[in-house]
């Protein structure tokens, strides 16, 4: 029993792999992220990763969009590795504030 107990803690504790890696000057997929790309029928599940269908950019390089909660971006496949060519982040959704109380 305190064994999956020491797991179930380690899942929730343990630092999560990046979903991009540097190489070379560039910017590309990593982990989860390079998984969904090549297979987007992999995506959400516990990483929450989406990935959609493939186009072909202006230099013929096979592309996709993805999204992870706030984060989206595309990325296109150049050889045989998934870069980023462009990454935003929306702006979460303001906390509510509370109703203010009469004086």
């Amino acid at each position: 029993m305190l064994a999956i107990g020491a797991l179930q803690i380690y899942e929730f504790a343990r630092p999560q792999a990046s979903l991009v890696a540097y190489e070379a000057g560039s910017v590309i997929a990593a982990s989860e992220l390079d998984y969904v790309l090549d297979d987007p029928s992999k995506g959400g599940g516990s990483s929450g990763i989406t990935a959609g269908q493939l186009f072909a950019s202006g230099s013929g390089d096979r592309c996709r969009r993805f999204a992870q909660g706030y984060l989206s971006g595309t990325a296109c496949f150049r050889d045989g590795i998934w870069r980023l060519v462009e990454m935003r982040q929306a702006d979460p959704p303001a906390p509510e504030q509370a109703p203010s109380r009469p004086d």
